[in-house]
Parts: structure tokens; C-alpha cells; sequence
């Protein structure tokens, strides 16, 4: 059983579960439906989120930006916003009208291109 989306978790690492949120939800999207696929015939691929941040923005309350298992404090205020939207905005959203470019962003294991960060 595959499962993906905001309310899936999954395990990046022994004893890390990822929390269930968008952030994980088109990696975990990518690996259901590569690993679908292998169930005829192709090699399973494993779910690993590198690297594991947290970025919340609360509106009024502002906004926080965290890496690591230890959710390590490197942005607040609106550094921690500007780098939400652009994680929101810009990463993780794909071209409307550009065929190409939504599969190539498709692909779980292309590396990352010039201007992209693992959100």
C-alpha cells in the first residue's frame, strides 16, 4: 500500500517519522507513483526528504524557519516569510502551461536545477 499527500507520514530515517504536511506531499506523491509502477517491474524507490526543514508562516503572528530533526531556528520574522512564499510560490509549484517541465519536475530522481532547494 502506497499512500501520499497532506495527510500521509512517512519514515525519512529509522525513528524520524516526517510530520503529515504539504511539505512532504509531492515527494511522497512522486515515490507512490513511481512505486506503483514497479509493481510492474521497475525497482522500488525509497522516501527520503533532504533536507528535512519546517517553515511556517502564521500571518499576524509571524512566520518561523527550521532545519533539522532538532527544528534548529535560522529564519524568523520576514526573512521566514519571504522564504515561505518562495518555497510556496516558487519551488514547489510547478508551470500550468509547460507540458515538459511538469514531468521533468515529476521525475523523484533528477537532481535539483539551478535557482530549485529541496523545500
Amino acid at each position: 500500500m502506497y499512500a501520499a499527500g497532506d495527510t500521509a507520514a512517512a519514515y525519512a530515517e529509522p525513528g524520524h517519522q516526517v510530520l503529515p504536511s504539504c511539505r512532504h506531499a509531492i515527494p511522497l506523491g512522486k515515490l507512490a507513483g513511481h512505486n506503483a509502477a514497479a509493481l510492474l517491474g521497475l525497482a522500488p524507490a525509497a522516501f527520503a526528504p533532504k533536507p528535512y526543514v519546517t517553515c511556517l508562516h502564521l500571518d499576524g503572528a509571524g512566520a518561523v524557519f527550521a532545519t533539522g530533526w532538532e527544528r534548529a531556528v535560522r529564519l524568523t520574522g520576514p526573512e521566514a516569510k519571504a522564504r515561505k512564499h518562495m518555497i510556496t510560490e516558487r519551488w514547489t509549484c510547478p508551470p500550468l502551461d509547460d507540458a515538459e517541465e511538469i514531468l521533468r519536475r515529476g521525475d523523484h530522481s533528477r537532481p535539483l536545477g539551478e535557482g530549485e532547494r529541496a523545500a
